[in-house]
């Protein structure tokens, strides 16, 4: 059985030339906290921690990773990644109450379950998608973060980049979300086309934006609702419209992913593997997914660890799902990804490789490291 020899964090950040704007707020900057774990015949595993807003919050996480969590793993000998995602939630158990810090810790523990599977997987020489049980090793994608300011230029551009598939951002005033979605469909054309609320709308407020939406062709609408809403106005959202609703990448336990996947109506649940689970818990989302015949979509808007890492997952759990890409600048998802990475015609290729399939090259991104 391996045993942990050493967990390093490696902190980036890159300022916006064009920030990303969101209906709670705007991304000047973007972060990468990454996570790696060494074990005592050298293998190294990879993981990301999601810390993409507010600023502050990459380096609190970075902290709570070297003062709880680092002396937790170093010199722990395990069999399989899962036994020490559960250790370490058992051992901050009582921590999460005391601070109610339950996204940070969370999050932590998410990356650096990743780094623990692509550790493992590394360990046995296999892809990692391979070792969840996944045989191909192809994903089909999506350009995500397009904003509503030159929409239609954006969509063009990523058509031309290989992108067959888009999303992009409503929730900024009624009139304001049919002009995005008018330009979009346009620059779209025929092909696939979603759009993204973030949460910004109550249940009235959602079902007037929805029914006018529906001129436009919709896969899906994501977070019409805060996730936080009861049961009732997810159901009333859902059959209030023949789209597909999404939500997932801001519910955080178990329990509240299987009431939704059973109770809610919803047809597409994206969890973010960076943001909560990791692999471990998100493979358990996908599979009830998969069971409740609804559509596992991940969630991901960070650097290339946690987006590879989701690509593995989702070529494991739903090969006919769809890896959200981020396509806004962003040199610690572009310049990480190697060239074996190829993608074209809305799809991806995983590597053969073991594990993740890269190796990050730290060198590329050295410029935006962080230091404490």
């Amino acid at each position: 059985m391996p045993t942990i020899s050493r967990v390093q964090t490696h902190l980036f950040r890159v300022p916006l030339k064009t920030p990303v704007v969101l209906s709670f707020g705007t991304m000047l900057a973007r972060w990468a906290l990454l996570v790696s774990i060494e074990d005592e015949d050298g293998h190294i595993g990879w993981g990301e921690v999601w810390c993409n807003f507010p600023d502050c919050g990459a380096m609190h996480r970075e902290k709570l990773i070297h003062q709880i969590f680092i002396p937790l793993l170093t010199g722990v000998t395990f069999q399989r990644p899962e036994e020490l995602s559960s250790m370490l939630r058992a051992k901050t158990r009582i921590l999460k109450i005391q601070t109610a810090e339950i996204g940070p810790i969370e999050q932590c523990i998410a990356g650096l379950d990743c780094a623990l599977w692509d550790l493992y997987a590394r360990q046995q020489e296999t892809p990692l998608f391979r070792l969840l049980g996944g045989k191909s090793q192809q994903v089909k994608t999506y350009a995500s973060g397009i904003n509503p300011g030159g929409v239609g230029d954006t969509i063009q551009a990523v058509r031309g980049q290989g992108y067959r598939r888009f999303k992009v951002k409503v929730g900024f005033g009624h009139d304001a979300d049919l002009k995005t979605l008018t330009e979009a469909r346009s620059a779209a054309g025929p092909l696939e086309l979603a759009c993204d609320a973030n949460q910004a709308w109550e249940l009235s407020e959602a079902l007037l934006h929805i029914t006018a939406f529906e001129s436009f062709g919709l896969s899906w609408i994501e977070e019409p609702l805060s996730a936080d809403r009861p049961l009732e106005d997810w159901q009333a959202i859902t059959e209030g419209t023949s789209i597909r609703i999404a939500v997932g990448e801001n519910l955080n336990n178990d329990d509240q992913f299987n009431s939704i996947m059973m109770k809610s109506g919803v047809r597409v649940i994206q969890p973010d593997l960076a943001k909560w689970g990791g692999i471990t818990g998100c493979r358990r989302v996908a599979t009830a997914a998969q069971a409740h015949q609804i559509n596992y979509y991940p969630h991901y808007l960070g650097a290339a660890v946690g987006l590879i890492a989701s690509a593995h997952l989702l070529a494991a759990t739903n090969p006919e799902g769809l890896l959200e890409v981020d396509v806004n600048e962003n040199p610690l998802r572009t310049s990480l990804l190697d060239q074996s990475f190829t993608h074209r015609d809305g799809t991806l290729d995983l590597t053969d490789l073991p594990g993740l399939g890269f190796t990050p090259d730290l060198d590329l991104i050295e410029r935006y490291r962080v230091r404490a």
